[in-house]
């Protein structure tokens, strides 16, 4: 069934905004697939004035209407509005995440216009995110936060009663739930596209990938303790590869690794911001991945994504405050069984393993036709 699409996010500039390129992916495959679909960014910090553009994709166009984030929000409003009646789409998809609405991440202004905007039509939600984190012990800013934003979605989906909603990790499909909403789930394809071939093969080399954002703290450094101990025992030597993390961040890491004693021999490379091309030879060359992002939250993360589409086992040592150490956030036993807990080589073995089957899961073509299809069977 050909169908009409448009995506609601906060921005579109490309490789600047995690959900704006999976929006562009995700609309450019469906085109391939047979819908026609355009994206609207209404908080875009990117573009000084209205940018209206077009990306081809299989000889139709996806079509890219980018409204500034400085305009007022009466304005934006009435952009959004005369879009969403021109485009005459058949759903119209909100890829939600609070603070690409808002700084404070408390968009009351989308709340009122889509409300007014989408009343009658057929509304499809993808929750990124929902509301902040209540860690104990939690601030009362934070706690107030959570519950104005909580309070925000409520009264958007009481409203505008969408037919289908998805969520990439099991955290927020039990919140969604929660709220009597059609929670459906919906694993988070790669950004970054599957083109290389494994290059290198260096013997006794074990190489772990570090990929955009990343946070130093405690259970990576003791999880690279662990993993240099079991590596120096082996008669190899570890090697740790960053890619796409800000010179400043990537400093500290080594500064970082010099001062604790059992980390010095380590090898850090900073490959710095590479292409997509060079990004995907990148991904394929570790050996496996090291993420900060929280274990329960893992569904959600780009980069971690990135890691288990390209073959590569991902290691998670971190563990939100509450959560127990065995949640892993996903939906599948396979894309579980493909992240790595413990600082061993067994794990490191069997997760590997897995991760070649597990990574078809989050391919993009299956994913897309999954959004097809609840769409069209709600």
């Amino acid at each position: 069934m050909h169908m009409k699409i448009l995506f609601i996010c906060g921005c579109l500039e490309p490789g600047r905004d995690g959900v704006g390129d999976y929006v562009q992916q995700l609309a450019g495959e469906l085109i391939r697939q047979g819908s026609e679909c355009c994206a609207v960014s209404i908080n875009d910090k990117y573009v000084t004035a209205l940018s209206e553009s077009s990306i081809k994709s299989d000889n139709r166009k996806l079509k890219l209407f980018r409204i500034p984030s400085f305009l007022p929000d009466a304005e934006k409003f009435k952009l959004l509005q005369e879009q969403v009646i021109h485009f005459d789409a058949h759903w119209v998809s909100v890829q939600y995440v609070p603070y690409s609405f808002n700084n404070y991440g408390l968009p009351f202004f989308l709340s009122k216009a889509l409300i007014t905007v989408l009343i009658d039509r057929k509304v499809h939600f993808m929750f990124h995110e929902t509301w902040v984190g209540a860690s104990k012990p939690a601030k009362w800013k934070l706690l107030f936060t959570a519950f104005l934003q909580k309070r925000l979605i409520k009264e958007m989906v009481q409203s505008l009663k969408p037919l289908v909603v998805h969520v990439s990790f099991p955290e927020n499909f039990n919140r969604l739930q929660k709220l009597r909403l059609p929670v459906k789930s919906l694993p988070l394809f790669s950004n970054i596209p599957v083109t290389s071939k494994l290059l290198n093969d260096e013997k006794g080399v074990i190489r772990v990938g570090i990929f955009s954002q990343f946070e130093i703290n405690k259970p990576i450094m003791l999880f690279l303790e662990q993993l240099n101990k079991q590596v120096l025992d082996e008669g190899s030597s570890l090697e740790i590869f960053m890619m796409g993390v800000a010179q400043p961040l990537a400093a500290k890491f080594k500064i970082e690794m010099q001062e604790h004693t059992s980390l010095r021999n380590i090898k850090v490379v900073n490959a710095g911001y590479l292409d997509t091309v060079e990004l995907s030879t990148a991904l394929k060359n570790c050996t496996i991945g090291l993420t900060s992002v929280p274990r329960h939250a893992l569904g959600k993360s780009g980069s971690v994504a990135a890691f288990l589409s390209h073959g590569i086992a991902v290691a998670a040592p971190c563990v939100h405050s509450g959560y127990s150490p065995d949640n892993v956030g996903f939906f599948s036993a396979d894309l579980r069984s493909s992240i790595i807990l413990n600082a061993d080589f067994k794990e490191i073995e069997r997760a590997n393993l897995t991760v070649a089957s597990a990574r078809n899961e989050i391919m993009i073509k299956p994913v897309a036709a999954q959004f097809l299809f609840d769409l069209n069977f709600p």
